[in-house]
């Protein structure tokens, strides 16, 4: 079949590729656009960066063992086949392709010309998921979303799409061919050395600071409140998130956690969830298992959990869901690598079906926000799955 346009994400060295059957002309920036937006929602880069660090030291470079799996990385597919195979920007034209995940998979350690390909590709960086870079390429030269959509479209009057514009305001980088030639010197022989044409100025990164001397206090003064069963003195920081944060992970270091940590945390969270709509426990490295559950039960109306790289492993989490499924049945969400795959770490284990919110057999649990009433667009950073799947 004709009209072959491929999509490579990469990330370092790093590839994920989906094909695409009649996809051209304005289609394939149509799907970046939608995948771009995408990647706005702070939840979907946050999976996707934590999706890529777990994958640091799992697989090789490009065409190196250990190789990358076809769904290495299933939350980045995801994404990308419904950025692709989903268009609800306009109601009078909008379509879901019906193709499954299963049927957008290649593999990731071939050239990227090696698939039937005769519209080109798109390649989009997503080393940093808040700051994406993209071309698309024909023969061997990256374009930008202008110049590919004139060889089809060479009369800008007579356009009636939307296309992804090339706007220095949107902070959208151009990959140039000499970051293609790192990712496939094959493919783009005579690369210069690994650089990128940026069309806006990136901010020269600062050095670390110190940490503030009240931050190294806070871990003693949280063991002297403990003590005394008394948060006067501590009281004053709950409202302030950076000061709050420093003393949840003083509270989760406590193993068990104290019942005395109880009365900081029912002051905390509020705070917290009306800034962020979730408790964000990713990063934290003493957690218990227990302490899931024990959040839940003294705090019903916590909508979602994050516990993105965290001490819980796979199997403590898969074996709450399946020991104790009902005291997860209050989370509208629960971010965690053990739901983010298509099948469970643990198959053995008789979890319930619908922590994985799977249509067997190829769908991944996904991060949704609360459920809106808002007319539907792609332009929304939330995921379009929520739509699709609940609607």
């Amino acid at each position: 079949m004709g009209q072959c346009h491929q999509v490579f994400l990469i990330a370092d060295s790093f590839l994920i590729p989906t094909p695409g059957l009649w996809c051209y002309g304005h289609l394939p920036l149509s799907g970046s656009r939608r995948f771009l937006n995408l990647l706005k929602n702070p939840d979907n880069a946050e999976i996707l960066r934590d999706e890529l660090r777990r994958a640091q030291e799992k697989y090789g470079r490009q065409g190196e063992a250990p190789h990358v799996q076809p769904l290495g990385f299933p939350y980045a597919h995801y994404l990308l086949a419904q950025a692709r195979n989903t268009d609800l920007d306009n109601p009078n034209y909008a379509y879901a392709s019906g193709v499954g995940l299963e049927n957008t998979v290649v593999s990731p350690d071939e050239v990227c010309f090696d698939y039937d390909n005769d519209d080109g590709i798109t390649v989009i960086d997503v080393t940093d998921p808040t700051n994406p870079a993209f071309c698309h390429v024909i023969e061997d030269e990256p374009f930008t979303p202008e110049q590919y959509v004139r060889r089809y479209y060479p009369v800008p009057s007579k356009e009636r799409m939307t296309v992804l514009e090339d706007d220095p305001d949107e902070g959208i980088r151009l990959l140039s061919r000499d970051v293609l030639a790192e990712v496939w010197p094959e493919e783009f022989p005579g690369g210069k050395t690994l650089q990128e044409e940026v069309l806006v100025e990136e901010p020269t990164p600062r050095a670390a600071a110190l940490p503030p001397l009240a931050d190294l206090t806070i871990g003693p003064s949280v063991d002297q409140c403990l003590l005394q069963n008394d948060w006067s003195g501590l009281e004053p920081f709950f409202e302030m998130p950076d000061k709050a944060e420093r003393i949840k992970e003083a509270l989760f270091f406590k193993d068990p956690f104290p019942d005395a940590g109880i009365t900081p945390l029912t002051k905390m969270l509020p705070h917290e969830l009306k800034k962020n709509n979730a408790v964000k426990l990713n990063g934290q490295q003493s957690l218990v298992p227990k302490l899931i559950v024990d959040l839940v039960t003294t705090f019903p109306n916590i909508p979602c959990i994050d516990l993105l790289d965290t001490n819980i492993t796979d199997e403590q989490l898969l074996e709450i869901c399946s020991k104790q499924p009902e005291a997860l049945y209050k989370f509208h969400t629960i971010v965690h690598p053990a739901l983010l795959v298509l099948v469970p770490t643990k198959p053995n284990l008789p979890v319930p079906p619908w922590f994985f919110l799977a249509f067997p057999p190829c769908l991944p649990c996904i991060i949704l926000p609360p459920p809106s009433t808002r007319p539907l667009k792609t332009t929304d950073t939330g995921s379009i799955a929520q739509y699709l799947v609940f609607r």
